[in-house]
């Protein structure tokens, strides 16, 4: 199943590079007020969803743009393996030729991730871990950051298109921005949580995404060594819409203030 995984991501990362690359400007429309789809997104995600359900055509698929694959394409009504894809995770991004961009395709194998892969076109990087089985950057084990201090940290954040999430997210910013080293926000949620897996910075905080934007890049963050739960402090599940991930040494410190600042 991973070698179908990082192919496909690979197919759909190969279209999104030659469409970045090929086109000055990037056409795209609007799916709600906040949130765009362009026809790379459509392309990719074709690629991605035709292969895998040629391999695994009884298997579920949750993808960002059609939503879920079930019983009326599978002619079965239920499979305990669910694919979770977002074929073109920063869409925003791309769109306005930000680099920052990826192919994400996870695996849940009765509601526990089994499989993650994420995939940077623009840097060639590719980041793949199995339950058990470690977590890996083209081919190298990684392993999250084992910094304790939250004063000497680097943290990255993503939020949902609510409203609601904006302002968790402005208080989440007004706190960590003069209490750490940095914090920022790429836009790109899938590769910032890779970036935690590689140790480049010490955590992330998601507030209010999909289970798509989190669900690949949880499993390498645990595979390399980190810890990734929901805001309670409760182990993360592909039904959480907030996530903390973070190297284990920080992670207790930043828990302590979410719930400090009363962020649920």
């Amino acid at each position: 199943m991973l070698n179908t995984a990082i192919q496909a991501a690979l197919r759909a990362g190969k279209i999104l590079n030659k469409k970045f690359n090929k086109l000055a400007h990037v056409k795209y429309k609007m799916k709600s007020c906040r949130e765009i789809v362009t026809e790379a997104d459509l392309a990719a995600e074709k690629i991605i969803l035709d292969l895998i359900r040629k391999k695994y055509p009884e298997h579920r698929i949750l993808s960002e743009e059609v939503g879920e694959i079930n019983g009326k394409f599978f002619k079965v009504e239920k499979s305990d393996y669910l694919w979770l894809i977002d074929p073109l995770d920063g869409t925003t991004n791309f769109s306005i030729k930000n680099p920052l961009f990826n192919v994400s395709i996870g695996l849940a194998y009765k509601g526990e991730m089994i499989l993650g892969v994420i995939y940077a076109p623009c840097t060639d990087e590719l980041f793949t871990a199995q339950k058990g089985r470690g977590s890996y950057l083209n081919g190298k084990q990684i392993k999250v950051s084992q910094k304790s201090k939250v004063r000497n940290s680097i943290l990255l954040a993503a939020s949902g298109r609510r409203k609601i999430d904006d302002k968790k997210m402005i208080e989440l910013y007004s706190y960590f921005k003069l209490k750490t080293r940095n914090f920022r926000q790429f836009g790109s949620a899938a590769l910032e949580l890779a970036f935690v897996a590689a140790g480049r910075v010490e955590g992330m905080i998601v507030v209010g995404c999909s289970p798509w934007d989190m669900a690949a890049g949880a499993l390498i963050i645990k595979e390399a060594g980190g810890k990734v739960t929901n805001f309670a402090g409760a182990s993360w599940n592909i039904k959480d819409k907030n996530l903390l991930a973070c190297g284990p040494k920080i992670h207790p410190n930043v828990l302590k203030v979410l719930r400090r600042l009363k962020i649920e």
